[in-house]
């Protein structure tokens, strides 16, 4: 008696196994339960901006208009064209795509926002204009004459803030 339960077993084993394979494989919805390595194809400007996506399984759709969803800080970047992203689906839902991650050895981002965006920031090594209508020393120069410097003036900067930091 033990033997056919065992074969009996072994049966429903194969069977569940297919059934489950075929909900997985056959594009059924659990697939979008799973997250995915995505291709970007094209980058569409716009507040935010939306991405075409190459799909790298052949059982994926190639997916059009896709968002990056923000980080825990709000921060997020944009994807270059021909750079690797994880692409899950908002509630298993095949039509709410959003890129949760970027591969950081496919290239960099095209630009990166914190807390929504905002004031452009420089970075150490950028070059940077400084608009003012007159400088003028405080003490003399080379002398006993003031120095005067009219706007703009080209600046490179040299250090920043140990708070933040952004790659380069």
């Amino acid at each position: 008696m033990s033997n056919d339960a065992d074969i009996l077993k072994g049966i429903i084993q194969e069977l569940v196994v297919a059934a489950l394979e075929r909900m997985i494989v056959s594009g059924d919805a659990l697939v979008y339960f799973a997250e995915w390595i995505y291709t970007v194809q094209t980058v569409h400007a716009g507040s935010p901006p939306t991405f075409d996506l190459a799909s790298t399984d052949p059982r994926m759709p190639n997916l059009m208009g896709a968002q990056v969803w923000p980080g825990i800080s709000g921060a997020w970047a944009s994807p270059a064209v021909g750079s690797t992203c994880r692409v899950r689906f908002g509630n298993a839902d095949r039509r709410k795509p959003m890129i949760v991650g970027l591969d950081p050895n496919s290239g960099q981002a095209t630009s990166v926002s914190v807390a929504g965006g905002g004031a452009a920031v420089a970075r150490v090594g950028d070059t940077v204009t400084i608009t003012q209508a007159e400088l003028t020393s405080a003490g003399a120069v080379a002398g006993s004459n003031p120095v005067t410097v009219t706007s703009p003036i080209q600046c490179k900067v040299t250090s920043g803030s140990s708070i933040a930091g952004c790659g380069g």
